[in-house]
Formats: structure tokens, C-alpha cells, sequence
């Protein structure tokens, strides 16, 4: 990867660190001119379009993250989210799946294909696959107090962020959203 490219790459990052995401957008973009492959690039700037709400680009530069060699959990998660947020269940489905059996201890995609299978209205298998985050969740706590320790407070976010997930998307069906509800729209 060129010098110009990682420099226009690392503005993007800090733009986006600042919160500066049309900034942002606008250095991935010029890496990307650089080098259109750039998996990186396209990857922070999926984030930075799903910042701004910007749903349809960040999906765009997910899947083409993705088709560039950018392989890992942190993409398929955000990708699985997105498709959550977009209404397209089967795809945000499967793409959690995935992701679990690279990592079946993410706890956070393993409450995400619930509350996807919950929205397309399979509620036994969401219900199934909640129980398997709550299991996973007890059996990480158990561990970790029998090791004298606490699970990592990334664990306390994500549980505290899957009913946050289930709040919002109860917001959204009753049609009183809040500022701040990342859910589906009613219509999808």
C-alpha cells in the first residue's frame, strides 16, 4: 500500500476519532482513489457512512471490504448490524451466524441473531438462541469468579446493550422511537 494512500487512510482514522465524519468520508475516499482495494479504508469508512445513518454505503463498503480480503469479526459483526438496521433479517441472519463460527464467544452477535430472528418473527429459534446468550453469559461469569476475577466490562456493555437493542426495537414497534433508537424502521 502507497505512503499516499496509509496517509490519506490515517487522516480518515483521526477525522473519524474526532468525529468528523464527512472529513473522514472524504479521506478514506481519497485512499481509496490511491487504491480502490484498500480494505481498510473501505471497512472505516463503512463506519463512518453508518455514523452519519447512512445505512445503504456503509453496507456497500462492507461487502466490498470484505470482497478485498477483509475477513475478520469486527466486519461481520457491523455488517450483520447493518443489515439488522436495513430490515434485511435473513441477510443480517446469516451473517451473524458466520461470525459466530469464527468466534462463538461473541456474546454480542450471538444476542444480535436473536434480536434479528425476533424482528423477522421467529420467535421460538430467537428465544433459543437468546438462552444460548444467557448460558454463554452465566458460564462467563462463573469462570471468571471462580478465577477471583470479573468478566471484562466490554461483557457488562454488551449484555447492557442487548436489551437496550430489545428496548429500541419495542420503541420502533409502537411507533415512539426515541433520538437515540438504532432499530429497524416499522415498515420493514
Amino acid at each position: 500500500i502507497s505512503e499516499a494512500a496509509i496517509d490519506a487512510y490515517a487522516d480518515g482514522v483521526g477525522k473519524a476519532w474526532y468525529g468528523d465524519t464527512d472529513g473522514a468520508i472524504a479521506s478514506f475516499g481519497q485512499a481509496l482513489t490511491v487504491k480502490p482495494d484498500y480494505a481498510n479504508a473501505l471497512y472505516e469508512r463503512g463506519n463512518a457512512y453508518y455514523n452519519r445513518g447512512d445505512y445503504p454505503s456503509a453496507l456497500t463498503d462492507y461487502q466490498s471490504a470484505m470482497q478485498a480480503g477483509r475477513d475478520d469479526t469486527n466486519l461481520g459483526w457491523n455488517l450483520g448490524w447493518t443489515y439488522y438496521m436495513v430490515g434485511r433479517f435473513d441477510e443480517a441472519i446469516t451473517e451473524d451466524r458466520r461470525v459466530l463460527k469464527q468466534d462463538p464467544t461473541l456474546i454480542g452477535v450471538q444476542f444480535n441473531l436473536a434480536l434479528a430472528l425476533m424482528a423477522r418473527g421467529d420467535f421460538e429459534e430467537a428465544e433459543t438462541e437468546y438462552y444460548k446468550g444467557v448460558n454463554r453469559a452465566v458460564a462467563e461469569v462463573t469462570k471468571a469468579h471462580e478465577q477471583g476475577l470479573q468478566p471484562p466490562s466490554s461483557f457488562w456493555y454488551y449484555m447492557d446493550a442487548s436489551a437496550l437493542d430489545i428496548d429500541n426495537l419495542l420503541l420502533e414497534l409502537n411507533g415512539t422511537p426515541k433520538w437515540w433508537t438504532q432499530a429497524p424502521s416499522r415498515d420493514t
